[in-house]
């Protein structure tokens, strides 16, 4: 019989249903650390996903969520419990398109800030030297872009509103933009200028800072986004941008190991 009920969680029925826990998809470490992270940051919420098992008594859903309550201690937490269903329901689990963080954003910000903020505070978690490192456990969560926006929100609103382009300035190089507007606060007419100058290219010099980042960007265009391409992308931005705020002239764009 098919039965949907919201229970609390303790040891004893999280660690009957991962008993169930006989057929199932191969465990993905970093998605436990996702849910255990948002469990220990009390970020956990009910919602309409939970846990699923079948009539026969295998768990066909929620292995992860229920191994990241597990290590987290076993609090007490809400979740949905739906017994009873048939064995081809599994098929059927996790098949269509999950909402990305652009699509999480926007359900609250409007189009613009909703298709680079989540890029953007992702670049700024695995680089910025004040936040946690969340590449290291694996990826980020949506609660965790959440608290980064919220943190910055205000820098991303003033940097978006100075570019132009969409498609000029990846993630990293807008990231870097919103960096050191949080450092140097009373610097946004001069990042502005900056920002056209490397967009459109009128009037740049050698000894430009903004030179220097154009022409960066553009012999770099088709490099991907991977890790290191992002790397140097967000600290050449950065050390580009910091030279220009500073009214300092440039010869050539280079950063070390550190960024520096």
């Amino acid at each position: 019989m098919k039965n949907a009920k919201i229970i609390t969680t303790d040891k004893k029925t999280v660690d009957a249903l991962l008993e169930m826990n006989t057929s199932n998809r191969p465990i993905k470490k970093t998605v436990v650390g996702k849910y255990l992270r948002d469990i220990l940051n009390n970020n956990w919420c009910l919602t309409n996903q939970g846990i699923g098992v079948t009539e026969d008594g295998v768990l066909i859903d929620g292995q992860h969520r229920l191994m990241a309550i597990r290590d987290a201690g076993y609090p007490n937490l809400e979740i949905v419990l739906v017994t009873g269903l048939d064995k081809k329901a599994q098929s059927a689990v996790d098949q269509h398109a999950k909402r990305s963080g652009r699509d999480m954003f926007a359900l609250f910000y409007e189009d613009r800030t909703a298709h680079i903020a989540p890029a953007v505070c992702s670049v700024l978690v695995k680089f910025n030297a004040k936040l946690s490192d969340g590449a290291k456990h694996g990826g980020i969560t949506i609660f965790e872009l959440y608290k980064v926006f919220d943190m910055y929100s205000g820098q991303i609103e003033k940097i978006i509103n100075c570019i132009s382009s969409k498609s000029f300035f990846p993630a990293p190089c807008v990231a870097a933009f919103v960096d050191v507007l949080d450092s140097y606060p009373d610097s946004i007419e001069s990042i502005r200028l900056f920002i056209e100058q490397a967009e459109t290219g009128v009037l740049l010099e050698k000894s430009m800072p903004s030179f220097h980042l154009r022409h960066f960007l553009g012999v770099t265009r088709k490099n991907g986004a991977g890790a290191m391409v992002q790397k140097e992308r967000y600290f050449k931005t950065r050390k580009a941008l910091i030279a220009h705020v500073k009214k300092e002239k440039m010869f050539i764009l280079r950063v070390n190991e550190k960024g520096e």
